[in-house]
């Protein structure tokens, strides 16, 4: 039997009733959404996160949004409704209008479209520098001795990934690197000498 159906199906019929009113309204509201169980209840996937849920309960049927933030939105319109931060207890034989329901999907999916938009970014910053075929953590340590884009990009290419790395280097070899410039070399060498690291000998 398919996980979802059972919840229903095994849910009294007076909350049956009410759940499957309002399972066929998200259902109309959200063209192609995907039925599953998350946390233990049938509820609606959107690409991105879980836009609803409905669940059975003892005197009550619970739409679970989610999100403790969504319910919040709509104080005033659903002050008649006991409700929790997290859930709103919609009374048996009384399913949510869907004019309330779109609101409240509306929400969610303007809240998961924003959490989906941060972890990108997030993703593209951490691997901006990976995208240029530069490693995060090589090209931060070369960016902070004031190495230029292009110099770091040919220091890394090489499998130079830190001062270390140029004791198999000759200085010749090195400046002689594609946008390896004359003021990154400076700088190389006296971080070198800071260090205590030389080239090798050629």
């Amino acid at each position: 039997m398919n996980p979802v159906q059972h919840f229903y199906d095994a849910a009294p019929a007076e909350h049956r009733q009410t759940m499957l009113v309002m399972r066929e309204r998200i259902l109309d509201l959200l063209p192609g959404v995907q039925e599953v169980v998350s946390y233990g209840m049938p509820a609606f996937r959107v690409e991105g996160g879980i836009a609803a849920g409905l669940l059975a309960n003892k005197a009550f049927v619970g739409y679970y949004p989610f999100s403790g933030s969504i319910l919040g939105q709509f104080a005033d319109e659903l002050s008649a409704y006991k409700q929790t931060k997290s859930a709103l207890h919609v009374p048996l034989g009384k399913p949510l209008s869907k004019a309330m329901l779109r609101r409240l999907l509306r929400a969610r999916l303007n809240e998961i479209a924003e959490m989906s938009a941060r972890k990108a970014s997030t993703r593209q910053r951490r691997k901006a520098p990976a995208a240029a075929g530069v490693p995060a953590e090589s090209d931060a340590f070369w960016k902070s001795l004031g190495i230029s884009a292009p110099a770091r990009r040919a220091l890394i290419g090489h499998g130079i990934a830190g001062l270390v790395d140029l004791k198999g280097w000759t200085k010749a070899d090195l400046s002689a690197l594609h946008g390896m410039g004359p003021h990154a070399l400076v700088r190389i060498e006296a971080a070198m000498t800071q260090e205590g690291v030389t080239f090798k000998r050629g």
